[in-house]
């Protein structure tokens, strides 16, 4: 199962722990939280809530917004003044979520054991704007190249009603968690030392009735950045 629009708030506090030479390395703790629930984007109307963990979870159970957090290291090399590495984690922790795929489909839960995305690149650097900007677009179907994954087990699927649970459990099983695209959008002060922009992830998976593009979209990432 794919999820389509996953709004987030993000929380970056870089501090820069090195300069050697021309070279900045900022460590970043990032915190945010998904807006709930979300639409997927397929041929069978879905919606798709997240829970912590430990939540009580009913059919009447509010949608409420699901926090998490990553780490996320930035470096600027002014030998290469067009571009900022870059490296950074996704984790969600341990998590559910509901998917609700109407009569054809059915309600299925989904567990997750300390997942979390790590992702990497090569962005842009524009130094007129102090923009950062990294794209990675999807190409094909399931191949996970743009993430990859840790948890601590394989997430696992349940149904909880409905005719079509089993199959979308089974869909669920064969399709990739990781992601197939992301884009990341920064711009930053003068003094590096506050910056606003967007996150968008990408999944493009399944087959058939299953097909799906997900975008999950951040459209308030803010960072602040301490120098040392």
């Amino acid at each position: 199962m794919k999820v389509k629009k996953l709004l987030t708030g993000l929380f970056f506090l870089i501090f820069i722990t090195s300069i050697h030479g021309e070279i900045r390395v900022g460590h970043a703790r990032i915190s945010g939280s998904l807006e709930m629930p979300m639409a997927v984007d397929a041929i069978v109307k879905t919606e798709v809530t997240f829970y912590e963990e430990n939540a009580d979870w009913t059919e009447d159970s509010p949608a409420v917004p699901f926090p998490y957090k990553g780490d996320w290291i930035f470096t600027w090399d002014s030998d290469s003044p067009g571009i900022v590495q870059f490296i950074g984690d996704l984790n969600f922790g341990n998590y559910f979520s509901i998917t609700d795929a109407g009569p054809l489909g059915g309600v299925t839960r989904q567990s997750y054991y300390n997942f979390t995305h790590h992702l990497s690149g090569t962005a842009e650097w524009d130094t007129s704007t102090n923009t950062l900007f990294y794209e990675f677009l999807p190409v094909q179907r399931n191949d996970g190249r743009a993430s990859s994954i840790a948890q601590s087990k394989p997430a696992d699927c349940e149904k909880i009603k409905g005719l079509g649970a089993m199959k979308a459990c089974k869909a669920f099983n064969e399709t990739s968690l990781e992601l197939e695209g992301f884009v990341i959008k920064l711009k930053f002060n003068k003094s590096l030392s506050m910056a606003k922009g967007e996150l968008l992830m990408i999944q493009y998976g399944g087959s058939g009735i299953t097909k799906s593009l997900a975008e999950a979209i951040s459209e308030d990432l803010i960072v602040e950045i301490r120098m040392k």
